[in-house]
């Protein structure tokens, strides 16, 4: 008797389904009635995240992620096609977050100890006292800003003294300020 097993697939895919069997005609004696989309011909064995793709004459192995949920950038895609996601330029995970941007403002204890580090305290403190406008504005103030007149005028005043601070100079102050103070 003739093997009767049939290997199915998937008619959009062409992803193997599974096994059936090929039936007798009660019509012609002799004559298998085929099962729609199936073939006797054996697919591959495949690996994880593979499944055998019927391609008319042969199998062929293909990735399958189906079901996966992968990325492009941080948004989510879901795997509902075979192939390997990477081809489409997806990834298998997010994107890194970007880093937050630097501070641009600080407390005042924050400032005072990041300018006791670089042992320029001293002289801003002297700046200060000898300035009513920046006295005043270090009194008042909460939280300084890289762009406040006060911080301009300590790096001014800095740079008369031969202790010139580049702009990367005070946004690592300020963000050194955070930093101890956190």
């Amino acid at each position: 008797m003739a093997d009767l097993t049939r290997y199915s697939y998937d008619r959009e895919t062409g992803a193997f389904n599974g096994l059936v069997e090929a039936t007798a005609s009660p019509l012609e004696p002799g004559v298998l009635l085929e099962p729609a989309f199936s073939t006797p011909t054996p697919p591959p064995e495949v690996a994880a995240l593979q499944v055998a793709v019927w391609a008319g004459v042969s199998w062929k192995v293909v990735t399958d992620h189906r079901g996966e949920t992968w990325y492009r950038d941080r948004e989510a895609v879901l795997i509902v096609d075979l192939g390997d996601p990477a081809d489409l330029g997806l990834t298998a995970a997010p994107a890194p977050l970007p880093p937050p941007p630097p501070p641009s403002s600080c407390s005042k204890l924050g400032l005072k100890r990041a300018f006791t580090e670089k042992g320029l305290w001293p002289t801003v403190k002297a700046m200060i006292a000898s300035d009513e406008d920046m006295q005043e504005d270090w009194d008042l103030a909460v939280e300084l800003r890289i762009t406040d007149p006060i911080v301009k005028k300590a790096v001014a005043g800095l740079a008369l003294l031969g202790t010139a601070l580049t702009p990367d100079d005070v946004q690592a102050l300020v963000t050194r300020a955070n930093e101890l103070v956190a």
